[in-house]
């Protein structure tokens, strides 16, 4: 069931404002950081995970340590040292950014979802009000067929996904468009896709499924409520 989330603290025209001055001033500091990379090294970057950094750091303090004979040309056990403080003070300063843009993710989520659910009250109370009043009939009749149709034209077809549920669909037309035609949040990513590839739908909008997305998962937020979303089938 959709309901309004008390909103303790907003995130007001000044607040945002500020927001924008510090990043700003954070943009200032981190842009001159940025390192261009050419596509054979972007291609060719070596992505670390922790069993990686558990092995760096026993070639560290197993041979680079011990044996200076070992350590490549024009580099010192300093430096790499210096290297391995500024890994670990980046790692701070991205957990830090991300831990902000979390939780302005999860507020913008919530404004949204009061949003929505104001508006479907106003759409309920319109439904109400048409059956005296024909212009607001005329009106709702309008939001009704350009959001709630469930027309299949054009080889589009319509879904149920259940609480908290995952469904996996093949066949899906890429470059066109995947609907949410419910009030969940859901989220889409290709079968066997990078994760952060996965694209969010929110209630009432639609994305474009990339080219070359033919399998893909699809996976409702909600805990409370079922979604349903409308999607085009090769």
């Amino acid at each position: 069931m959709a309901f309004i989330i008390k909103v303790t603290n907003q995130l007001t025209p000044a607040i945002a404002t500020s927001i924008n001055t510090n990043v700003a001033a954070a943009h200032l500091i981190i842009d001159p950081l940025i390192i261009p990379l050419s596509k054979a090294q972007t291609t060719g970057i070596l992505h670390v995970a922790a069993n990686r950094e558990a092995e760096t750091a026993a070639i560290r303090s197993g041979i680079m340590g011990a044996f200076a004979a070992s350590l490549p040309t024009g580099l010192t056990i300093e430096l790499f040292d210096a290297m391995t403080q500024e890994q670990a003070d980046t790692d701070a300063q991205q957990a830090h950014y991300a831990s902000l843009a979390a939780e302005l993710e999860n507020h913008g989520i919530i404004i949204r979802n009061n949003r929505f659910v104001y508006a479907l009250q106003a759409l309920d109370t319109a439904s109400l009000l048409g059956k005296t009043n024909p212009a607001i009939a005329a009106a709702e009749k309008i939001i009704r067929d350009d959001f709630y149709s469930k027309t299949t034209a054009g080889g589009e077809v319509d879904y149920t996904i259940s609480i908290a549920g995952t469904t996996t669909i093949g066949g899906v037309k890429s470059d066109k468009y995947l609907t949410n035609t419910g009030t969940t949040i859901l989220t889409v990513l290709k079968v066997n896709g990078n994760v952060i590839d996965t694209i969010t739908i929110y209630p009432g909008s639609a994305r474009l499924i990339p080219i070359g997305w033919v399998n893909v998962i699809v996976t409702n937020k909600s805990a409370t409520e079922a979604g349903a979303f409308a999607v085009y089938m090769k």
